[in-house]
Formats: C-alpha cells, structure tokens, sequence
C-alpha cells in the first residue's frame, strides 16, 4: 500500500479530509506549488496526471525547462567530525567522497534489515550440554551466570 501517485517521473501525495468528503494533494519535490484533488481513486489519478500533463505543458509554451522532481544531487549537513570521519573511510578505500556516499546510500537500500522473531533449538552432542541447557533457562538471572561459570572451570 502507498499513499503517492507517480506519473511521468513525478510523485505527488494523497491525503483524504473527511470534512469535504475529498482526496486531495500535491506533487512533490518541486518548488512549484502543483495541486489536485478528486472524490474518487479514479478521479485523484486523473487530476493529478493532469496537473503535471499542464505544468510540462505550461512550460514548454513559455520555454521554460520543467523543474525535475530529483536531479541526481543533494546537499546533506552531517557535521564535522562526521564529515573527517567519511573522508577519511572513503580515502582509506581509495574512493572519492562522492564515490564513497553512493555505495553507503546503495547498500543501505538494498540491505534493509528486516527483524524476524523465531525460536529454535540446537542439538548439542558434547559433556558441555547440560552447562547450555541451564545457560538457556537462567538468561534473565544473573546469579544464575555466577554459578554456570563456576562450574564450567
């Protein structure tokens, strides 16, 4: 599920008021204020792909170059010890800081890390196993860790 609109490389929001019973919203990522609104899915996708069919059009009427929602380029403030820090990793790599910011965005992305909860139990075949099995059931006592130890040597 999302709640934006993509057409033609724009994205726009949708939002609903209750109070005028409407969906309404506004593309996104561009300095001009580019709005629509419609009562239905159907009528909201409309609107908003003629919103951005009328601003490119506008644009090329008085030759103006439409405003991109996302050229390729932003700046981020991270302060200066943060800075040195990333320099210093992409030069220790022999990237450039440029370089270097991509991969770490890139790899973000692409290794989003999902937790999972499960539980599972492991054989262990060995004089240590009974040392585990109490290890296991006394996680959340710490007195208990005391006496495992002492025993294990």
């Amino acid at each position: 599920m999302s709640n934006y609109l993509e057409y033609k490389g724009y994205l726009g929001t949708v939002e609903y008021s209750s109070e005028d019973e409407l969906m309404f919203g506004k593309v996104q990522f561009v300095d001009s204020l580019l709005a629509y609104d419609g009562k239905s899915i159907d009528e909201i996708k409309r609107a908003f792909h003629e919103t951005v069919d009328s601003y490119l059009g506008f644009c090329k009427e008085i030759g103006k170059s439409p405003e991109k929602s996302f050229n390729g380029g932003f700046n981020v403030r991270v302060g200066r010890e943060l800075h040195k820090k990333v320099a210093k990793e992409a030069f220790a790599q022999g990237l450039g800081l440029n370089e270097f910011i991509v991969k770490a965005l890139e790899s973000a992305i692409d290794n989003k890390v999902k937790t999972v909860n499960h539980l599972h139990k492991h054989l262990i075949t060995s004089s240590i196993a009974p040392l585990v099995e109490n290890l296991t059931a006394s996680m959340d006592k710490p007195s208990a860790w005391e006496n495992i130890i002492a025993r294990a040597h």
